[in-house]
């Protein structure tokens, strides 16, 4: 009989053996799995789970939805392929160590993945957050902003935006020779042509100046916006980005309204 529905999976050896469970049973022993959840959402959630010297974070896909979900572009796939990119554009993201789906055709139905822990590091909204003191030392905010301004121009110089670029998405690492970036959770980041790929700039850096506008002063703010062009590489006028950047969440909110006030008629 023909089976409709398929299972596929790749995990690395070390990952099995921290479950204690065959190749073939991790992925469902992983949405058995009762572990610290870091969060939680519609769509999964987000486990922290540690075994002897290993500490991973599992993202559970419980279900997909979405036109795109039908043609091998589920949430799941999406986060998968982008981490894998940043990886080959030199950028600092998680590795990641195993994934598993369901499938039926080419639709996810539910599915895993599983990244390493980044090792000594937080959030950049956490630090802001619970260690402020942290953005008041100028040498390590110079070389994150530095660091953020150059991986986000390496994104958009691939024609590539993040999609949900906040504070939250980026983990500081601290070492001995200073601090590292990594850009994290990306499974709605995607390529965009010339006619949008401009508006899709502008809602990245708006994203990371949502919390950039209450923590860093407008000389910083200024200054990681030169730096973003700079890198980029291209003839910008910069005065008129900066203004469509401080304008986009007015400009989101009244289309938010429009949208609202439509359905409203609709009804």
């Amino acid at each position: 009989m023909f089976a409709i529905k398929r299972r596929k999976w790749r995990f690395q050896d070390d990952v099995a053996a921290s479950f204690a469970v065959a190749d073939s049973a991790v992925l469902e022993y992983i949405f058995l799995l009762n572990a610290e959840r870091v969060s939680q959402d519609d769509n999964g959630d987000v486990l922290r789970f540690e075994s002897a010297d290993n500490v991973y974070y599992i993202k559970r896909f419980e279900r997909t939805t979405g036109l795109r979900s039908w043609f091998g572009h589920s949430r799941l796939r999406m986060e998968l392929n982008n981490l894998q990119r940043f990886h080959q554009w030199g950028l600092n993201a998680p590795i990641v160590v195993g994934y598993g789906e369901d499938y039926i055709l080419s639709r996810t139905l539910r599915g895993v993945l599983i990244t390493a822990a980044v090792e000594r590091a937080e959030s950049l909204d956490t630090i802001a957050k619970l260690f402020p003191e942290r953005l008041q030392q100028s040498s390590w905010l110079n070389s994150v902003l530095k660091q953020i301004a150059d991986l986000t121009a390496t994104l958009h110089a691939q024609r590539f935006c993040h999609n949900d670029l906040f504070w939250r998405n980026l983990l500081i690492q601290d070492n001995s020779d200073g601090p590292k970036v990594f850009v994290i959770d990306c499974p709605s980041g995607s390529f965009w042509p010339w006619p949008f790929l401009y508006k899709r700039r502008v809602k990245d850096l708006a994203c990371l100046d949502k919390l950039g506008m209450h923590y860093l002063s407008k000389t910083q703010r200024l200054r990681f916006m030169h730096n973003y062009v700079s890198a980029l590489g291209i003839e910008e006028d910069i005065r008129q980005l900066i203004t469509d950047v401080l304008k986009y969440p007015e400009r989101r909110q009244k289309r938010k309204q429009r949208q609202n006030w439509l359905k409203r008629r609709a009804k």
